[in-house]
């Protein structure tokens, strides 16, 4: 659900529903500076990915990010 403010929520975040190409990006490549989440506007900073975890890791973890959060406020 995120902690307004600071941490955006998953639970049905277009950044989530959205293409699968951009929580891809965010897992690789990070996130950092001012982005707008489920309309609250969240400044930060989240690490690259891309040399930490494997495809198949990323495919899971987004896999069950996707199916647990992705269409709904809760899981």
């Amino acid at each position: 659900m995120g902690v307004p403010g600071t941490f955006p929520p998953l639970a049905g975040s277009e950044w989530v529903n959205g293409a699968p190409e951009v929580p891809i990006a965010v897992v690789l490549r990070g996130v950092q500076g001012a982005f707008k989440v489920a309309g609250m506007n969240y400044s930060g900073s989240m690490p690259s990915h891309r040399d930490t975890l494997k495809d198949d890791q990323i495919a899971e973890i987004l896999t069950y990010v996707r199916s647990s959060w992705g269409n709904s406020a809760a899981p």
